[in-house]
């Protein structure tokens, strides 16, 4: 249904969704597991970024590869970015190819950018936090030229 949506109305439904799952992770995490001590407005500020972040390259990955970009990002944000994300493992356990990915991939950014934030100075939040409003907004951009260039066509 995503692709046949306008692209503004797949950005408002993007918005809403990080909304949501901003309040709602950080009310897991906070209220009813007590797995984080951080506060909310941090917890639910990640979660918040990484929702977009997550969907709009697997929006991007529909537009350009059609049903098989569902694998794509799935085999790639939730498979390679989960095992890579240094939330269970530190990255020292990573094998050398895979250790960069942690630092660029959603999760992994997502994960350094909380951690950072909880346990010391927050130096590294700004960073998370920018890395992630560019996954967000970047596939956005190139899903829209090609939608430009797609008009175009005869």
């Amino acid at each position: 249904m995503a692709p046949r949506l306008a692209l503004r109305l797949r950005l408002a439904s993007s918005v809403l969704f990080a909304a949501a799952a901003g309040a709602t992770g950080a009310l897991l995490s906070l209220a009813v597991f007590d797995a984080v001590p951080g506060t909310p407005g941090v917890v639910g500020g990640l979660v918040a970024l990484l929702a977009p972040a997550s969907g709009a390259v697997a929006a991007l990955a529909l537009r350009l590869l059609g049903g098989v970009g569902t694998f794509v990002a799935t085999a790639v944000l939730l498979i390679l970015g989960a095992a890579t994300s240094t939330g269970t493992d530190p990255a020292e356990y990573l094998p050398a190819w895979a250790a960069p990915l942690a630092s660029v991939l959603p999760s992994g950014v997502a994960v350094q950018g909380l951690r950072d934030a909880v346990y010391f100075a927050g130096d590294e939040v700004l960073r998370a936090v920018v890395v992630l409003a560019l996954w967000s907004v970047v596939p956005f951009l190139v899903i829209a030229a090609v939608d430009a260039v797609a008009r175009r066509r005869p």
